[in-house]
């Protein structure tokens, strides 16, 4: 897979006002009782959503779409997209679903801090030695999140075996994938891929 024709598009908090405007007022109506600054992140991320579909001369209201899971929109069936945000950024990341079964985007700050409670519950023996525990907690939460739901609903983090670009399901291993980390100055971002055999 050839990651750098399908880059996420990232959103700083910053950017694009209007539109984190109109889907911030759709955050409030939709979740009140959602903390503001969760509301906010998520309405970052439809922003992000909404221009990466622009990157590939694909134009949808967002407000209007029918969402089917977390990967697809009912309107463009031939897409599959993840998004990911933190409190400064967002990012979406959309793929033809030729292309695979499953697609996963996690960012983080480079200054998230993992929990020894967290790397402890989520290690797999046959996890990448060479990554920091904040580049595999990324990978194992994109890699999650490419899987559909019903293997999603099996398995917990320390399931998931992170190799070098690649991963591995244990009890499931008719589903496979790569994984990819892009360099940027202030996140750790991570994109997965899954395939079924």
């Amino acid at each position: 897979m050839n990651w750098n024709l399908f880059s996420p598009f990232i959103v700083h908090k910053n950017d694009f006002i209007e539109s984190h405007k109109h889907w911030q007022a759709i955050a409030e109506t939709r979740m009140p009782d959602v903390h503001a600054k969760r509301r906010s992140e998520w309405a970052a991320g439809r922003v992000a959503l909404e221009e990466a579909f622009k990157t590939q001369g694909v134009y949808v209201d967002l407000g209007l779409a029918e969402f089917e899971g977390y990967q697809q929109l009912k309107s463009h069936p031939e897409w599959r997209f993840s998004i990911s945000h933190t409190s400064d950024y967002a990012a979406a990341l959309i793929l033809p679903v030729t292309l695979s079964h499953g697609l996963g985007l996690d960012i983080e700050s480079m200054a998230r801090e993992v929990s020894a409670g967290v790397q402890e519950r989520s290690y797999h023996a046959g996890d990448n030695k060479t990554l920091s525990p904040l580049e595999l907690w990324c990978a194992k939460e994109a890699v999650y999140k490419s899987l559909p739901g019903p293997i999603q609903q099996k398995i917990w983090l320390n399931s998931i075996q992170v190799g070098q670009g690649s991963f591995s399901i244990q009890g499931h291993e008719d589903w496979f994938g790569h994984w990819a980390r892009q360099a940027h100055t202030e996140l750790v971002i991570i994109m997965a891929q899954a395939h079924q055999r």
